[in-house]
């Protein structure tokens, strides 16, 4: 946060605290950091991010959406000028886009489960492989503070 005592926000949540949050670097090379939200929630949001986010007011979740995917929308668009994309080209640019994002998160979810990246198949849900034991074991791992059946707070 700056250093004046003014509030910020990002979307709808009052922040309350902003620290560096590793040594790595995006792979553009933006510090990644850790903002935590006056409800006791936190987010990790690269600073590229946080330059466009970060506001004096609260705003719903709908506008901070719309606001990251225009930015990020904008940038896109710019690379793909610098690879002479045709326009019969784009839905399969779009195609490829797709299928890296989601393979991105299927991989992680399919080593957060099986600790296993051999087992990763890329285009496969990974959640449709995960078992109802690992899903419970992975839940036993969870450490508990002062939460009773259902995930609600005591």
């Amino acid at each position: 946060m700056s250093t004046t005592q003014t509030k910020e926000y990002i979307g709808p949540n009052l922040v309350v605290k902003i620290e560096q949050y590793t040594d790595i670097k995006t792979p553009l090379g933006n510090k990644i950091h850790k903002v935590s939200y006056e409800n006791g929630s936190f987010e990790i949001i690269p600073q590229k991010t946080l330059d466009v986010v970060l506001k004096d007011s609260p705003i719903d979740s709908t506008s901070l959406r719309e606001i990251i995917a225009n930015v990020a929308m904008d940038e896109a668009v710019k690379v793909l000028m610098e690879y002479n994309v045709k326009s019969g080209d784009v839905q399969f640019f779009l195609q490829k886009i797709t299928d890296k994002l989601m393979d991105s998160f299927d991989r992680s979810v399919n080593f957060l489960f099986k600790k296993d990246d051999a087992r990763w198949v890329p285009g496969v849900n990974s959640l449709h492989n995960v078992t109802l034991l690992e899903a419970d074991m992975v839940l036993k791992g969870i450490p508990t503070k002062d939460v009773e059946k259902g995930g609600k707070k005591k």
